[in-house]
């Protein structure tokens, strides 16, 4: 038996991620259940999961995708008031929420942490005192690159469809009007072509996303007053190359909750667009437990 593993649900959405990366990940992910006798139920949907077979016999829900269909299962859960460990098998076209947890992109390694893993509590951020995400609200330049970018693309190469359609944004940046309430300071009003509230990062490059941590009950607010193409590349450079903070044009701040305004943006939560133009941001009252690496 494999580490006291029992019955498992799974979330294999076909719509989501690289559709040949998630059968394959899926095919193996069965074999392995099936040699060490684990019972499993295979679902569509989080919404087609009947709450009433999620009891103490269900030891976690293993989710093959990316951000998005964990983010949805995350929501289920917690709305539901479920406490079910999640295991992430990252096969989605974005994996930003796993990579953070340190969750390798290797199938096999991934099966091994859903399966052998160690469950960890992790802080999510909240929306208006109602929906939670895993990764952040985004605004400007990152929510019209996610908009503009075709689902068919993300299916078929992954990834790869954001950069492709990326050099068509950089050449049409737009600057949008903002107002940020952080706690105990005056409103703080903006021109930017990007806003990112998130709640942790892959610890990759310099300042500051190298202090975004996911295991802290912690915000991480980015603001970019960056509207050029060569703006954009130095600031690049300056985080990755030369693993600094950028000194122009570049905002940073650590709170615990922030008020996000706006008029015109689009605002995505987890990578979804809302219609809300005003949100406000904090860490939600209970965390989730996901399984991590050992």
């Amino acid at each position: 038996m494999s580490n006291g593993v029992k019955k498992v649900l799974i979330l294999a959405n076909p719509n989501s991620g690289i559709e040949r990366r998630q059968k394959l990940a899926l095919k193996k992910l069965v074999k392995k259940l099936e040699k060490e006798r684990i019972s499993y139920q295979i679902f569509q949907k989080v919404e087609d999961i009947p709450l009433t077979i999620i009891d103490q016999s269900v030891d976690r829900l293993i989710v093959l995708g990316g951000d998005g269909t964990i983010s949805f299962a995350a929501r289920f859960l917690y709305r539901n008031n479920i406490d079910l460990p999640i295991a992430i098998i990252p096969v989605g076209s974005g994996n930003v929420f796993a990579q953070a947890l340190k969750i390798s992109l290797i199938i096999r390694k991934a099966i091994k942490t859903a399966l052998f893993g160690s469950p960890k509590k992790i802080p999510l951020g909240q929306v208006n005192n109602n929906e939670i995400f895993i990764t952040g609200v985004t605004t400007g330049l990152h929510a019209d690159l996610m908009n503009g970018t075709p689902r068919w693309s993300k299916r078929i190469i992954g990834t790869v469809a954001y950069y492709l359609k990326l050099p068509f944004h950089l050449f049409r940046i737009k600057k949008h009007h903002y107002t940020l309430t952080l706690p105990n300071q005056a409103p703080f009003r903006i021109k930017a072509s990007a806003v990112f509230v998130l709640s942790g990062l892959p610890r990759v490059g310099g300042e500051p996303l190298n202090r975004m941590d996911p295991l802290k009950p912690m915000l991480y607010t980015l603001v970019l007053e960056i509207a050029k193409p060569s703006e954009l590349a130095r600031a690049f450079s300056e985080v990755f190359i030369l693993r600094k903070k950028p000194k122009n044009k570049v905002h940073y701040f650590e709170t615990k909750s922030v008020i996000l305004e706006t008029k015109h943006a689009l605002l995505t939560i987890d990578g979804e667009m809302t219609s809300k133009k005003k949100l406000k941001i904090s860490i939600a009252s209970k965390p989730m437990r996901f399984l991590l690496p050992k």
